[in-house]
């Protein structure tokens, strides 16, 4: 059962502490986007969830929708030419690699192309950064589910359908990362402020999520796609979908956008008719 459900950033910076000493490599913390991701951690152990499911857009095969089967999953520093503090950082979750089976196997059996994955990776920053943010003690089974580079949206979506079936009375939250906005070729690192026209392409995918709206976020412009350049497309975005449902009750809990480039979206979509404080 799917109890919960949550769109996060996966950005390195928030790993940075407000008024942190030593060597931060120039990066500016965020403490109003990390204080919503507490409370959205806050909110997945209120909602009664006992595994998270986080869809990252980091964990990516051609042609194959990977999922991460492994009890004790490794964390990969997939990131480079930050601050060595940053590389100190430990987050060992458990996983739950019953979970991580069923799904690849009704996956498998419903013509989808999944593949379980073990050893050739873990958990990406695009799984543990938001995640020891948003659940610090790291107690609560993990199980990371990737994108398909050339997998049609529709079969990410069926993923995420799969997904609630095969949690069956096990109570999930599943976390999706990444950014509407992801234009790394802007990023320099340096606070300034987001080109006006990357400022209204993004209000208009904010203003979609705000309303727990699939459809309009789909159907959004191409040009307004192609401005923003989502990471991952919206492949996370579209698990997320297919797993919490139609218009799920929605939330944004912290807007922001890193050096113009990068937005910060905190949102909470949850199933409708599901449990949990709202």
């Amino acid at each position: 059962m799917i109890v919960d459900g949550w769109y996060v950033p996966n950005t390195p910076s928030l790993l940075v502490d407000e008024g942190a000493s030593g060597d931060t490599g120039g990066l500016e913390p965020h403490p109003d986007v990390v204080g919503a991701l507490r409370r959205a951690g806050e909110a997945v152990r209120q909602a009664g969830a006992t595994t998270v499911v986080v869809v990252t857009p980091h964990f990516a095969a051609r042609g194959r929708l990977p999922v991460l089967v492994s009890a004790r999953p490794r964390q990969v520093y997939d990131f480079g030419g930050f601050p060595p503090p940053l590389y100190r950082i430990r987050y060992a979750p458990p996983g739950d690699s019953t979970l991580a089976e069923a799904t690849v196997a009704a996956a498998l059996a419903e013509g989808l192309p999944a593949v379980a994955v073990d050893g050739e990776w873990g958990l990406d920053h695009g799984a543990w950064a938001p995640l020891y943010r948003m659940l610090p003690a790291a107690d609560l089974p993990v199980v990371a589910v990737g994108i398909g580079m050339g997998v049609e949206d529709g079969a990410h979506e069926a993923l995420g359908r799969v997904i609630a079936r095969t949690s069956g009375a096990r109570a999930v939250a599943v976390v999706a990362t990444g950014s509407l906005l992801h234009r790394l070729d802007l990023w320099d690192g340096s606070p300034r402020a987001t080109d006006p026209q990357l400022a209204r392409a993004l209000a208009l995918a904010e203003e979609a999520l705000a309303a727990g709206d699939w459809a309009s976020l789909w159907r959004l412009d191409p040009d307004v796609v192609d401005a923003l350049l989502p990471e991952g497309g919206f492949r996370p975005l579209r698990v997320l979908a297919g797993a919490v449902g139609p218009r799920p009750a929605a939330t944004i809990l912290a807007r922001g956008v890193e050096s113009g480039a990068a937005s910060l979206t905190v949102a909470r979509l949850r199933p409708a008719g599901g449990t949990g404080p709202t």
